[in-house]
C-alpha cells in the first residue's frame, strides 16, 4: 500500500513511488472490470425478468422485491 510519508493531507498533489502507482493502476483496472461485469449482469438479468426487453433499474428492483 502507499507509504504514508508521501501523503500530504489536504493537498492536491500526492507523490507516489513507481511501484505504488503501478499497484493503484492495477487496482483501478480490476475495479473497472468489476463495474463492466456488473453492468452486463444487470442488463441481462433485467431482460430475463422483463420477458426479453429492456427495463429501467428501478423497475427491475421493484420486480425482484428490492424496492417497494
Amino acid at each position: 500500500m502507499m507509504n504514508s510519508k508521501f501523503i500530504e493531507h489536504d493537498e492536491d498533489v500526492v507523490i507516489l513511488a513507481k511501484s505504488e502507482y503501478d499497484e493503484l493502476q492495477k487496482e483501478l483496472a480490476r475495479l473497472q472490470a468489476k463495474v463492466k461485469l456488473f453492468s452486463v449482469m444487470e442488463a441481462s438479468t433485467s431482460k430475463v425478468f422483463n420477458g426479453g426487453s429492456d427495463m429501467s433499474y428501478d423497475t427491475f428492483k421493484q420486480k425482484v422485491g428490492w424496492q417497494s
